[in-house]
């Protein structure tokens, strides 16, 4: 069983929101690895019991980014906000995460990867919002 976080009517409204608006890339790269993070292999979860994980396209929807499962990875709040904020980084050839700081426990940290991701919207990351190298 995963982690239950406690949450207000205000923020468990509005994540429900955001699920309720995914795509089916999400949704089914998110069944695929068990709503679990690819990162820390977690299944956090609402106090309801709603999975807490999202989908982190590397190359934004914004950006001209595809809404396909090569751009996408699937990840608990902490890791989406270290992806989103430029502190992480991918290193496919090795199925690890690179950090901004060597030092950092989470750097190496191996990936669990159920799915092709695309070399070209990993490097788009890499290069565009990594804080590294």
């Amino acid at each position: 069983m995963g982690v239950r976080l406690p949450m207000g009517n205000e923020a468990r409204s509005a994540w429900s929101d955001r699920l309720a608006a995914e795509t089916a890339p999400v949704k089914e790269l998110k069944a695929l690895y068990n709503y679990t993070c690819q990162l820390c292999n977690h299944q956090w979860t609402l106090g309801s019991g709603e999975p807490l994980v999202t989908g982190y396209y590397l190359k934004p929807l914004s950006l001209g980014g595809p809404d396909a499962q090569e751009n996408l990875l699937v990840l608990c709040p902490n890791h989406y906000v270290m992806f989103e904020v430029g502190a992480l980084g991918l290193d496919l050839n090795r199925n690890r995460v690179i950090h901004v700081d060597p030092r950092d426990r989470q750097n190496g940290r191996a990936m669990v990867v159920k799915h092709k991701i695309s070399p070209e919207f990993a490097e788009y990351h890499n290069d565009n919002v990594f804080k590294g190298f």
